[in-house]
């Protein structure tokens, strides 16, 4: 009975409950209202977001196409000029449309943004060729007017073959960009560098798989003649010495090697000339000082024969050709290049590898530069199948760490006085040149000047620079300021000028030692 009471009296609020109740009540549906309405809003905002995003992206990928449209319509039409490769026509078909300007940012003007005036859209667009048969668009859109404006950018690379062929067009993808001048958002991470490394039948000290000891027939070596350097024609590799390769993954770089040419350790003398030859000196040299002289015994320098060094460029077989150069490229095999001329080329390496290149990439009558830049460790040995004569360009080849070992070897003639000028961390094998090698200025060579020439002429100014010269040969004339790091080694010498020879920390550089 008393159960019963107190619930009618409960219903019936006569202790006051009811109002509580109420308030309860009011105050969980408005926070239920206030927390949909919220919602509502946010969600309203995230979509409004989420369409400017998605719009921006496609701002972006317009103005890609835009570019890319016109681009392929110059590709596939070219300039008629027969004198020239397709790739060339190309090339200048393409330097003279408005539209494809490698040189500034492009902005296209779209609709307004859903009909909004206040919303400009816009694509800055930057078109680039790096190598030259390499074409990358960069696009970035954007809706200005919007508070806190977005962006977004995309990028697409299109590759070019010799004939002028598209071959690898790519994929659109997007890229991360701060502003309209395409800022990186971050520095990249620089990756693993690929190849390398020795093939599963390589033993002992020879496990660089990509040496093709020159095509010499003669140095009887097991399969991968693993030392790329010139060696002694009798050279037999009895698996006992070093190789240069350290016996382990071909990334090793220097070392005693059992087959490296012996030839004689000069003294403390600068210029060195054979016992049958002459020593002239008119002009100054190292200041006052003059240059120290000695004879030796022409005898006693062993370099290749011309029929030994034409055989190095008989291996064209073992060659890759590398029909897409990319930037940065990654040497993993020994290649042959193509469409080097006028880039900026950076070839990572993780072990020693050749590369072979005819004469005519590098020769051009435009004021053209070619930049070859290796990184990674190893030795890099460049046959140039030909003449190397490169008009009025420049010619940079260089070696980005000191893991990095280069040897340009030349076929036929070195021609070094024309307007040109060559940087080269390098030493320069020119052993069946017929005619004169003449040096002029604009010459920079960090490593020998090796030649079987009979005359060498040096005119040259304070800023040709050689680390040594190796010409037992050579009957040698200089005139002019010029300075050779290390020692000068010829049959004659004639000086009438204000060189410096000797005077650096390499005074004590052997020029005729072959490694």
């Amino acid at each position: 009975m008393f159960k019963t009471r107190s619930l009618i009296s409960y219903f019936k609020n006569e202790k006051g409950f009811s109002m509580m109740i109420a308030l309860m009540s009011v105050i969980v549906l408005s926070i239920i209202g206030i927390s949909m309405f919220t919602i509502s809003n946010n969600t309203s905002k995230a979509a409004e977001r989420e369409r400017d995003d998605q719009a921006v992206y496609y701002i972006a990928e317009a103005g890609l196409n835009h570019v890319k449209v016109n681009l392929i319509d110059n590709i596939n039409n070219p300039s008629t000029d027969s004198s020239k490769s397709k790739l060339e026509n190309i090339l200048d078909k393409i330097s003279t449309n408005p539209e494809l300007d490698l040189t500034n940012i492009k902005v296209y003007n779209f609709e307004n943004h859903l009909n909004d005036p206040n919303k400009k859209t816009k694509a800055f667009v930057k078109l680039t060729n790096n190598p030259a048969n390499q074409f990358t668009i960069l696009s970035r859109g954007t809706i200005e007017g919007s508070g806190n404006a977005i962006g977004r950018a995309v990028s697409q690379t299109i590759l070019i073959d010799n004939d002028g062929n598209i071959i690898d067009p790519g994929s659109i993808k997007e890229i991360c960009i701060i502003d309209e001048n395409f800022t990186p958002c971050s520095a990249p991470t620089p990756g693993t560098v690929p190849g390398g490394g020795s093939n599963p039948g390589d033993s002992g000290d020879n496990k660089d798989s990509n040496c093709q000891g020159h095509g010499n027939d003669k140095c009887q070596r097991d399969p991968d003649k693993s030392e790329c350097p010139p060696h002694n024609k009798n050279c037999k590799d009895d698996d006992s010495g070093d190789d240069g390769d350290s016996g382990s993954d071909g990334s090793g770089g220097g070392g005693s090697d059992d087959n490296e040419i012996e030839n004689p350790v000069f003294g403390e003398s600068l210029v060195y000339t054979t016992t049958s030859g002459t020593f002239n000196q008119t002009g100054t040299g190292n200041g006052s000082k003059g240059f120290t002289h000695s004879k030796y015994d022409v005898n006693d320098i062993k370099l290749p024969t011309k029929q030994e060094f034409i055989s190095y460029f008989n291996n064209k077989n073992d060659y890759t050709e590398l029909k897409v150069l990319r930037n940065p490229q990654n040497l993993d095999k020994n290649y042959i290049l193509n469409n080097i001329n006028g880039n900026d080329i950076t070839f990572n390496t993780s072990t020693s590898k050749n590369l072979f290149i005819d004469s005519s990439v590098l020769l051009s009558d435009k004021k053209q530069t070619t930049t070859l830049k290796f990184d990674g460790e190893g030795t890099i040995n460049i046959y140039i199948n030909g003449d190397l004569d490169i008009n009025e360009g420049i010619l940079n080849i260089k070696a980005e760490n000191s893991k990095v070992k280069i040897n340009i070897f030349i076929k036929n003639d070195l021609n070094l006085d024309k307007k040109g000028t060559i940087n080269a961390d390098a030493n320069i094998y020119s052993l069946n040149s017929t005619s004169n090698v003449d040096i002029d200025k604009n010459l920079n060579i960090k490593g020998s000047l090796v030649s079987n020439t009979s005359s060498i002429t040096v005119n040259g100014d304070s800023s040709t620079t050689i680390k040594g010269i190796c010409a037992p040969n050579a009957s040698y004339s200089s005139s002019g300021t010029y300075n050779v790091n290390g020692k000068i080694v010829v049959n004659s010498f004639s000086h009438n000028g204000s060189a410096s020879v000797g005077k650096t920390t390499d005074k004590d550089y052997n020029p005729c030692s072959l490694q």
